[in-house]
């Protein structure tokens, strides 16, 4: 029997057969088969995640784009906008006539920082400290130039602060007088912040 019947796998003439070639090939294309496998198939869920992330993408990138545009419109309008004109307004104020400065307590028993100015057609705040005992306080006030004192009494917050808001019919001329009253509850002492010979003034403005 020849060598090819005796399956040696090769021919007579020391050439390979063509059995062991076809086994040499399938050999090679079964490892190269191994080394790379098909890809797997796409899943519908993973390509609606695909296309929801590629359209939240898109979206965002649109509000950037509109976010910069709108920035830098802005931008070019407040740096090349036209020059405002402003106009004039009148500062200057009449003079009030002369009068002697008002008479405070010197004693400090009844202290009055005045406000300076007040506004037209509102009301204006004024307060006073009291100190050592209780005291019932009276605010008396009048228009510029009216000989007679209007009284109002003013609010007691404790601590020493009284409080009363006069109002804006107490300057029909844009300014106006007052000076302060308190009596003690306890000894039925009185004394004045101002007086109406030297009272407080405040003006409009």
């Amino acid at each position: 029997m020849s060598e090819t019947e005796g399956g040696g796998g090769a021919s007579t003439n020391g050439e390979p057969s063509s059995c062991s070639m076809r086994r040499s090939w399938s050999s090679r294309l079964r490892v190269r088969g191994a080394e790379k496998p098909p890809p797997p198939p796409t899943s519908n869920t993973q390509t609606l995640r695909t296309a929801r992330q590629q359209a939240l993408r898109s979206v965002l990138l649109t509000i950037f784009s509109l976010t910069v545009s709108v920035y830098f419109t802005g931008l070019y309008f407040e740096v090349f906008a036209p020059p405002k004109m402003i106009l004039h307004q009148d500062t200057s104020y009449a003079e009030l006539p002369p009068a002697p400065p008002p008479a405070v307590d010197r004693e400090g028993r009844l202290i009055h920082m005045p406000p300076g100015i007040a506004h037209p057609n509102v009301e204006v705040a004024l307060s006073v400290r009291t100190v050592v005992g209780d005291w019932r306080v009276t605010c008396f006030y009048r228009p510029l130039g009216v000989p007679s004192w209007s009284p109002l009494l003013m609010t007691d917050f404790s601590q020493g602060k009284h409080g009363v808001q006069l109002p804006p019919s107490a300057f029909p001329e844009g300014a106006a007088e007052y000076y302060f009253e308190a009596l003690s509850l306890s000894s039925g002492g009185q004394v004045r912040s101002g007086t109406p010979e030297a009272p407080f003034r405040i003006q409009t403005r």
